[in-house]
């Protein structure tokens, strides 16, 4: 027979997102030049299952190295082992815009990413976006990001989980 303790352990372990898969997958293999993608993939545990559960993220590759740019925190960061290059707030947990070295073909936490689009490379400078200091996961979340990067670029574009703000509403928010 199980004593509590161990059913109670392997649970906990079962269910901490900390513990998930994040090994690098091969979906980005094939890009040997230069690149901007959109990626996504859904997101941990049950809000992954509900419709539009999804973290997204943008990856450029300049050739050299792999870049990644997202809304979320800084453990999750920290968890795949990764270097933040850029941060603006130093809230350890709160939600942000983030650019990292994570390696953009990785799992999220148990879920293979997709890549969504491929564009050619741009340098992206999304520094100014309007809303990093205002993150609310029902207004403001990783596919507001993208929408916005998306918008600011003019990628063209249907992508699975932009719609969160559409162009009028960038355009109401640009300064």
């Amino acid at each position: 027979m199980i004593d509590n303790t161990l059913i109670i352990t392997r649970w906990n372990r079962f269910s901490d997102w900390r513990t998930a898969d994040i090994s690098k997958t091969d979906i980005l293999d094939s890009i040997k030049t230069p690149a901007t993608c959109f990626l996504s993939a859904n997101a941990y545990g049950l809000k992954g299952k509900l419709p539009g559960g999804k973290h997204t993220w943008i990856a450029t590759f300049n050739g050299d190295r792999w870049r990644t740019y997202e809304i979320t925190d800084r453990e999750t960061i920290d968890v795949q082992n990764a270097m933040i290059l850029y941060a603006d707030k130093d809230n350890y947990t709160e939600r942000q815009l983030i650019v990292s070295d994570r390696d953009p073909s990785s799992n999220w936490f148990g879920n293979k990413p997709r890549l969504d689009k491929v564009f050619k490379y741009i340098d992206l400078d999304v520094y100014d976006y309007p809303l990093n200091n205002n993150i609310n996961l029902l207004t403001n979340n990783c596919s507001t990001f993208v929408s916005y990067v998306a918008w600011k670029y003019k990628f063209k574009a249907t992508l699975p989980y932009i719609g969160y703000k559409n162009t009028a509403f960038w355009e109401k928010h640009d300064s």
